[in-house]
């Protein structure tokens, strides 16, 4: 019987894990869990800490509110509106679903409450990324 022993490195921000150190640590620069993250799509260097404060509190808002009116899970509806409109005007600044996502991820919420589809608005932004290219090339 053979045995052998082998390092396993684990991302500091999230559960990602692997054997290669240099490939954790690549990770590591763009994990959407890290504040100081280079995003990977749009190329932005890290968050700031005002943006996730905001979610945060839209975020508190709506929990409280559902607390208050003792409505048990469910949420009342313009709570809700707000909420998700907050998360919108978040993208729309940003101009990236992925720095969104970190913004959001890396708050307090439950990201189920969230209902932010980041495949779908990732679909939609490579789509406008390769119009934009297109038209913006000289024939």
């Amino acid at each position: 019987m053979k045995e052998k022993l082998k390092k396993v490195y684990y991302c500091d921000f999230c559960k990602k894990k692997g054997m290669s150190k240099y490939w954790i640590l690549e990770h590591e620069k763009s994990c959407s869990a890290n504040p100081n993250r280079k995003c990977g799509v749009c190329g932005k260097l890290g968050i700031s800490k005002k943006e996730v404060k905001k979610i945060e509190i839209a975020y508190d808002k709506m929990i409280n509110k559902r607390k208050k009116n003792n409505i048990g899970y469910s949420f009342n509806g313009e709570d809700v509106k707000e909420f998700k409109d907050k998360i919108d005007e978040l993208q729309d600044r940003l101009d990236c679903p992925m720095c969104a996502f970190s913004i959001l991820r890396q708050s307090k919420i439950e990201m189920g409450d969230a209902d932010f589809q980041l495949s779908e608005r990732m679909t939609e932004w490579w789509k406008e990324e390769a119009e934009n290219e297109y038209y913006s090339q000289d024939y």
